[in-house]
């Protein structure tokens, strides 16, 4: 097998594959770095202060210069200071990262899902205990929307860039990975294509087991395609 790509240090770890999107002889992979099982203040990636990121990997089949360094700023656009709606990927570039930046220890601690040119996981970071309080301290989780061209958020816009890329779910804790899916919905059975487990993109309280309808809706209609061919007779 052939590695494509790597890290070039900082501790990062992934424990979830990447999501994958076939687009005109390329794939666009997403993935973000994070260790769920290690979420508390006493843990990685808090202790260790390590810097986690969120990234976009172009894989066009090539068979030289791999694997692509996800960190070298010379292939890799960095977007950590945001990204515009009309901004691309510089040319010869094999993708984007940004560093998740909410605090202190923040990681992914889900898989990442690829709908409607979108991006979506989501993440926690620990939280320090405020003294004599009651309450269960579950950390921060947040849930994330991105442009997967160019990582411009749209955690709080209908629209699919020019927004904020991030948006706190409610309670804390960590998220199930955001999964989409077509169901009927009653009284006449009319597929509507949902999320759960995405950030509320239409404003509002976001939860980690929310569901809403997802734009723009899959079409679970199929057309033919004809096509001949001139033979000789």
């Amino acid at each position: 097998l052939t590695k494509i790509a790597q890290t070039s240090g900082g501790g990062r770890k992934f424990l979830f594959p990447p999501a994958a999107l076939a687009a005109s002889g390329r794939v666009l992979l997403s993935i973000a770095s994070g260790d769920r099982e290690r979420p508390l203040i006493g843990n990685y990636p808090y202790v260790e202060q390590i810097q986690n990121r969120a990234y976009m990997l172009i894989d066009t089949f090539a068979t030289t210069g791999l694997p692509v360094d996800l960190d070298d700023t010379s292939v890799m656009d960095d977007f950590t200071s945001g990204s515009a709606c009309g901004q691309t990927t510089s040319p010869g570039s094999h993708g984007w990262f940004f560093d998740l930046t909410a605090g202190r220890g923040e990681q992914a601690v889900t898989s990442s899902t690829i709908f409607g040119g979108l991006v979506f996981f989501s993440t926690n970071r620990p939280l320090a205990s405020v003294p004599g309080a009651c309450s269960t301290n579950l950390g921060e989780a947040r849930g994330y929307a991105v442009n997967i061209l160019n990582a411009s958020g749209a955690a709080d816009t209908q629209a699919i860039c020019g927004g904020a890329r991030s948006g706190i779910f409610a309670g804390g804790g960590l998220p199930p990975s955001p999964v989409t899916g077509t169901v009927p919905v009653a009284p006449n059975g009319t597929p509507v294509t949902v999320m759960i487990g995405g950030v509320n993109r239409g404003g509002g309280v976001s939860t980690p087991i929310g569901a809403q309808r997802v734009v723009p809706t899959i079409t679970q209609r199929r057309t033919r395609t004809y096509w001949y061919m001139d033979v000789d007779k």
